[in-house]
C-alpha cells in the first residue's frame, strides 16, 4: 500500500466491500462503530477487521454522538467496549473518533464532549479524534477546549482554510467529500485527506 494522505469512512450503508481494492487506493480507514449507548453498526465486526488487518490498511473506529439524553461517560464505555470486543487495539491501530455533528449544543453540548473524552482517555488510554465542523463552531459556541486532541474536520469545500473551529490551529484529517468513489467500494463514500506528515500519522 502506497502512502497517499487519502482515505475513506464507512458504515453500513457502503455493504460489503473488497478491502483488498481499497488498500491499493487508500491510506487509512475509519469505520463506524457506534452510536449512542446501545447501537452497534452490524458491519463492524471481528470478521471486518481481520480482513482490514489482511489487507494492511491502517483503520480506527468512529462513534457517532447522539448527546441529546445521555451523558459522555456511557457514550464513551459503550463506544470503546465494543471497539476492543471485535478487535480494535488501542496501541496498535489509529485512534477511535468522537463524531460530534449534532445534538444538544450549547454548555450541555460542550460538558459532553469533555466528559466522552475523559472516560475514552482512561479506557484507551491515549487522546480520541474529534470529528466535527459546522456545529462546533455554531452549536457549540466556538468553545477553546480540548485542543491536545486530533481534529478531523468537516468541510465539503475546495480548502479547509477558513473552516477550522478556532480551539485548533490545522486539522489532522479533512473531510472534504460525501461523493468519493473509492475502488472497491460499490457505492459513494466519504473521501478523507490525512494534512500532516507521514511521521506524524505514524505516531498516530
Amino acid at each position: 500500500m502506497k502512502w497517499n494522505r487519502q482515505g475513506i469512512d464507512i458504515s453500513m450503508y457502503q455493504g460489503s466491500v473488497d478491502w483488498t481494492a481499497i488498500s491499493r487506493a487508500v491510506s487509512f480507514v475509519f469505520c463506524k462503530s457506534t452510536q449512542g449507548t446501545f447501537w452497534v453498526d452490524p458491519t463492524f465486526t471481528k470478521g471486518r477487521i481481520a480482513l482490514i488487518r489482511a489487507a494492511k490498511i491502517p483503520f480506527g473506529p468512529y462513534h457517532f454522538a447522539d448527546n441529546s439524553s445521555t451523558d459522555g461517560f456511557a457514550e464513551a464505555e459503550h463506544f470503546v467496549n465494543t471497539a476492543k470486543a471485535a478487535g480494535w487495539e488501542p496501541k496498535r491501530d489509529l485512534p477511535g473518533v468522537l463524531d460530534i455533528e449534532s445534538g444538544v449544543g450549547g454548555r450541555v453540548g460542550v460538558r459532553f464532549v469533555r466528559r466522552f473524552v475523559k472516560r475514552y482517555r482512561q479506557l484507551a488510554g491515549h487522546r480520541p479524534i474529534i470529528y466535527t465542523g459546522s456545529f462546533w463552531r455554531d452549536a457549540l459556541g466556538n468553545p477553546m477546549v480540548l485542543t491536545r486532541c486530533p481534529l478531523w474536520l468537516a468541510a465539503y469545500t475546495s480548502t479547509w482554510h477558513g473552516w477550522v473551529p478556532r480551539a485548533w490551529r490545522k486539522p489532522h484529517f479533512w473531510q472534504y467529500t460525501d461523493s468519493f468513489h473509492c475502488p472497491g467500494v460499490s457505492s459513494p463514500c466519504d473521501g478523507d485527506r490525512y494534512l500532516r506528515s507521514k511521521k506524524s500519522f505514524d505516531r498516530l
